[in-house]
């Protein structure tokens, strides 16, 4: 469909002249409109009430002014797409210069006009919004006036990628091979600027929309509590049916895909898990309208659950498989998170109260169905056993899993070491005579906060491996950044990785003064417990720096205390 635009001739000018032919011919896909302006010089506020009422009265969605014409559309007060060719933005000062095209008299202008014209001159409160919805056409030999610094000043914007102004041949009834090409330039800019109105407004909308679903997903998540609760107490009919159905349409209103904070699904997820639970449990199973409260909740659930596991469960965890680390001789996938949160396991105790465990999950081989294990010396699964079709050594040796290795699985679910590390790391512990590292990773990355231009850097990682020697490692330099991109962006989204880096198997170690251990990286100085001196080479680990050195800075008292600890002689400096 057409744009209806309005072009408002210059002073003393043709509505039907050159210029609106130029329009015609160049802007195909705009229906140029033009009337006569009489008064644009002998009376100001009847040409802008002619304007206004034009502009409602046609739907006119673009002004285009030319000279004095051009000054009224910038006058024009509501937001909407302008076009200004050559604009005479100090009529006052301009138009007396000029002289009657019949009598060759001076142009003489009221004091009221001259007062009009003065007043808009001063641009006041142009609307931010305005700014870029305006562009304009200006020629190098225009030999009247020419404004387009005046211009770029006042419709410069913050968002300015794109230039609102352009300078063309001509003069200042722009000849109609130059103006045609700058009436291109501005369409197509009027038009980028449209797309990313509707961009923008879109993303508003949809913003809009996630706060909505949010907020609405908070009450859900007090309201399906207190509603399980009336169920357990036995409720009316009447009194069950009016709360189920307020709760299923808000329910329905906001749980979809895209439409909600992460977190905000986990504590769905969990909440409506605790309510099945205690519904399970303590629910009387006679009532009438018991069947229809099960369904309910098991509506709520299988909706929650394919937004779980779309949404969190693969981002947030680290897939061990069989086939990665065959020593394990694990019978089916294991899931471990990889960030808090993706961990905790909602279950009723005895008594009722609710509890979160600490679980990895594994998913039946069979059944496709996952299951939870807690994480500690004596792991149990939390669902009902008889549900999973692994027999019982299976079950021994994912449980085996977990006590071998909970110190690094609760290390990664903090996500203090990432996937590589934790994958390095359970080989190691799987098989540890074999896996002598043979050479080092080290690397740190970047992670990109959604569509924003936020950068979250990450820490210095160093991975030992031993899948190769230390030399085939560095020719194999390109390629094993490559995998290690491929292997984060399987667990993020939007990372790169920075510094990448191959060292022999010992270098990028440090020894700690303190504790006596290895750890990665540099270090931290151990002044003033050490000579500064002597801090240069002697490093400790960032506990110790924690524990030792940063407080021997804030209570100098304790600086002799430490150096009588670590038995710190001082003679071969002097002291």
């Amino acid at each position: 469909m057409k744009k209806n635009a309005l072009y408002i001739h210059g002073f003393m000018g043709n509505p039907k002249g050159g210029t609106f032919k130029t329009l015609q011919k160049t802007l195909k896909n705009w229906n140029i409109h033009s009337i006569s302006f009489p008064d644009l010089h002998t009376d100001v506020e009847k040409t802008q009430r002619l304007i206004s009422a034009y502009c409602k009265s046609k739907n006119i969605e673009v002004l285009i002014g030319a000279s004095l014409g051009a000054f009224y559309v910038l006058q024009y007060k509501d937001t909407i797409d302008k076009l200004v060719i050559n604009p005479c933005l100090y009529p006052s000062i301009e138009i007396p210069k000029l002289k009657d095209r019949t009598t060759e008299n001076p142009i003489i202008l009221s004091n009221k006009v001259l007062s009009d014209f003065r007043e808009m001159e001063k641009y006041e409160d142009i609307p931010e919004p305005q700014k870029p919805r305006t562009f304009g056409i200006f020629a190098k030999d225009d030999e009247l006036f020419h404004f387009k610094d005046s211009f770029d000043k006042l419709f410069y914007y913050k968002e300015c990628y794109y230039p609102n102004s352009i300078l063309i041949n001509g003069h200042h009834s722009i000849e109609e091979e130059y103006l045609t090409d700058g009436l291109k330039q501005a369409e197509k800019y009027l038009e980028d600027r449209a797309q990313a109105r509707a961009a923008v407004e879109i993303i508003y909308q949809l913003i809009k929309s996630k706060k909505e679903a949010e907020e609405k997903a908070k009450v859900f998540n007090e309201d399906l509590p207190a509603l399980t609760e009336t169920v357990l107490k036995e409720v009316s009919e009447d009194e069950y049916y009016s709360y189920a159905k307020a709760l299923k349409e808000l329910f329905d209103s906001f749980a979809i895909i895209d439409e909600f904070d992460n977190m905000l699904i986990v504590d769905c997820f969990n909440i409506i898990k605790i309510c099945l639970q205690k519904y399970n449990r303590f629910g009387n199973k006679e009532l009438s309208y018991s069947s229809d409260f099960e369904e309910l909740l098991n509506h709520f659930y299988s909706i929650i659950e394919d937004l779980y596991y779309y949404e969190i469960f693969g981002f947030f965890s680290t897939t061990v498989h069989p086939e990665d680390i065959p020593e394990l001789n694990l019978p089916c996938k294991v899931f471990c998170g990889c960030t808090s949160g993706w961990e905790k396991e909602p279950y009723l105790e005895d008594d009722g109260s609710e509890s979160y465990e600490n679980v990895i999950r594994f998913r039946d081989p069979k059944t496709q169905e996952f299951f939870c294990m807690t994480i500690g010396y004596k792991p149990r699964v939390l669902e009902n056993r008889e549900k999973c079709s692994l027999t019982d050594e299976q079950i021994d040796i994912i449980k085996n899993f977990v006590r071998v290795n909970k110190g690094i699985i609760l290390l990664h679910s903090a996500g203090i070491i990432d996937s590589p590390t934790f994958h390095a790391a359970l080989r190691v512990k799987a098989n540890p005579v074999s896996c002598v590292p043979k050479y080092r990773i080290v690397y740190t990355y970047v992670q990109y906060l959604g569509n924003s231009d936020t950068v979250i850097p990450s820490k210095k990682y160093y991975v030992d491996m031993d899948d190769m020697t230390y030399e085939e490692a560095v020719k194999n330099y390109a390629q094993l950044k490559k995998e290690l991109q491929q292997s984060l962006n399987a667990g993020k989204e939007d990372c790169d990785v920075k510094d990448f880096d191959i060292l022999p198997p010992d270098e990028g170690k440090n020894f700690c003064y303190f504790c006596n251990t290895v750890f990665d990286g540099d270090g931290n100085s151990t002044w003033p417990i050490y000579y500064k001196e002597a801090g240069e080479t002697h490093r400790c680990c960032d506990e110790c720096n924690e524990k030792y050195v940063i407080a021997a800075r804030k209570d100098k008292s304790l600086i002799m205390t430490f150096r009588k600890q670590f038995g710190i002689d001082y003679a071969e400096y002097g002291e």
